[in-house]
């Protein structure tokens, strides 16, 4: 494995090209994360040579609606690391629902231009994080801290749960503002 390669960090969806459609699919129980938005700022690999001068981190979305994430040991969706997911044009995810990963269920990191529309977000350890990220918008959604079910089948199993005692269960966190960029604005 090279340096310029993130192989180390396994997913369901590796995701190097937002040029695609995503519609009703469903990741779990990965060791890493559900669906990777790994989008450098160049095309790699066998590619390279057919797209040159492309930055893929700057492509708009093509599609991705009612998607699931669940069960994950990092992140439902995720945007890290590297450059992040900077298109042109807002890029849309649409009614995901992403429950039970120990990391968040959406980590948005270095991106901007991205809106979160309805969905819903229970027993992660972070709802949606966002990370040194602008101009991301969440309409419409809904998070749950910890559902009775997952309360219920965290106490008969005898553990604490996928938190770390001393880190609470969060909704939304807005972290790392770019400073003198767009404020992150969400109706939630």
């Amino acid at each position: 494995i090279s340096n310029e390669e993130t192989d180390n960090k396994p997913s369901t969806y590796w995701i190097t090209n937002p040029q695609n459609s995503f519609e009703n699919n469903v990741a779990a129980g990965s060791e890493g994360t559900g669906f990777w938005f790994e989008l450098k700022t160049r095309v790699r690999g066998p590619s390279a040579n057919l797209h040159p001068g492309v930055n893929p981190s700057k492509l708009p979305l093509k599609y991705f609606v009612g998607n699931v994430a669940h069960s994950n040991m990092d992140s439902g969706l995720a945007t890290y690391p590297g450059a992040g997911y900077n298109p042109d044009e807002e890029a849309t995810f649409v009614d995901m629902k992403s429950y039970r990963n120990r990391g968040g269920g959406i980590f948005l990191h270095n991106s901007g231009r991205l809106s979160i529309q309805g969905g819903t977000f229970a027993d992660n350890r972070i709802g949606v994080d966002i990370d040194r990220a602008h101009s991301v918008r969440i309409v419409g959604s809904h998070f749950v801290g910890v559902t009775p079910s997952f309360a219920e089948l965290v106490s008969s199993s005898g553990k604490s749960g996928h938190c770390p005692s001393m880190s609470p269960v969060i909704g939304v966190q807005l972290h790392s503002f770019p400073i003198g960029g767009t404020a992150v604005t969400g109706a939630i």
